[in-house]
């Protein structure tokens, strides 16, 4: 954008109004969202530009800083303060027959002289964002992106609830999964789809419903869960649903463990694997553990079997072995680990089997 200098010290001329629309037609062509546009808008005028729809009950107006600019409008100049609600003396573009939504420029001063352009490319690129987030299959990563970054300010994570119609919901969490998850879903999962994104090599997925069972359209994927919580505390329902995800397996022979972890499920586990980050690799049981694999193939499926159950004849029947067969690699088991599986034992090895999975995920992201 700082190509362009100021609009005002500019003379219309075709070449620089080729540029103000060759810049907004890449915004449009990166599919970028309401308040990308209205920011562009705002900076290329430096005024406070402006954005209404009465149909969707949508408001924002953007300063020249990119910030959200306070309710409070200055009145155009010759207006009182107090008529400036009922009384648009802005330069103004309507975007549809029903004149139901609008933007507008709130210059204060001499108007710049692209200033025309820059309204007309504004609304016709707002125009195109509306219509692409009417459809509730539409796919709109740019959205999810903002709700999932906590750098992002509070106006624009609104802005993007109100686009994935996630406004008002408080039960909203975040799956995260290294499966890929459209080609998956079907066309009635078109609200599923519409809050997908990819980061990375991780597919983050918005729950709107906040339930307890997973939609059966994801059921089948590997996936670690956040907590749920409003739109504001999405960043951190993704942040530590990626630290359950880092906890999963694939719940195969050579590679054990929960295809599904919910952060909820194993919080201070999953904060201690943050915590140690690249150290966990070299931590005793994890060391101990991979060579216990090396010597003996099976042995973290089985132990993963059997911290993940109540008994052993339960442990025996999810790795398909007889419960004496198990009961036999058992005592050898506890030798190698150099402690015996009782309640504290079990404990440990818990922590050790997550540790070693987190090593072999790497890091996610």
């Amino acid at each position: 954008m700082q190509e362009f200098g100021r609009l005002r010290d500019l003379d219309a001329s075709a070449a620089d109004a080729f540029r103000v629309i060759r810049y907004f037609d890449s915004l449009v062509a990166n599919r970028a969202g309401l308040d990308a546009l209205l920011r562009a808008g705002a900076a290329l005028t430096e005024s406070v530009v402006g954005f209404a729809d009465s149909e969707r009950h949508l408001r924002l107006r953007v300063s020249p800083e990119g910030r959200a600019a306070s309710e409070g409008r200055a009145a155009p100049e010759g207006r009182a303060a107090s008529d400036v609600e009922t009384y648009e003396e802005w330069p103004t573009v309507e975007l549809g027959m029903d004149a139901t939504a609008k933007v507008w420029i709130e210059r204060r001063d001499t108007p710049g002289a692209l200033d025309a352009i820059v309204l007309e490319r504004m609304a016709a690129g707002v125009r195109i964002a509306l219509d692409r987030t009417r459809h509730s299959e539409t796919h709109d990563p740019a959205s999810v992106d903002v709700l999932l970054d906590s750098a992002t300010s509070e106006v624009d994570r609104n802005v993007a609830a109100r686009r994935l119609v996630l406004e008002g919901e408080q039960r909203l969490q975040v799956l995260a999964t290294l499966d890929h998850v459209r080609p998956a879903l079907p066309v009635t999962a078109a609200p599923l789809l519409s809050r997908t994104t990819q980061i990375g090599r991780v597919t983050a997925v918005i729950l709107a419903r906040g339930e307890t069972e997973i939609p059966a359209e994801l059921a089948s994927l590997r996936q670690g869960i956040g907590p749920a919580g409003g739109v504001l505390d999405l960043p951190e329902s993704w942040r530590r649903a990626v630290l359950a995800l880092r906890l999963t397996g694939e719940g195969t022979p050579t590679q054990p463990g929960p295809r599904r972890v919910r952060y909820d499920d194993v919080g201070v586990i999953a904060d201690a694997v943050e915590a140690m980050g690249a150290g966990a690799a070299n931590a005793a049981d994890v060391i101990r553990l991979i060579e216990m694999e090396r010597v003996a193939p099976r042995s973290l499926e089985f132990l993963e079997a059997i911290a993940a159950t109540d008994s052993l004849r339960q442990a025996a029947e999810r790795v398909h072995v007889h419960h004496s067969t198990l009961q036999s690699r058992l005592t050898q088991l506890q030798i190698a680990l150099g402690y015996s599986l009782d309640s504290p034992g079990r404990a440990r090895l818990n922590v050790g089997l997550a540790l070693v999975r987190a090593v072999r995920n790497g890091t996610i992201p």
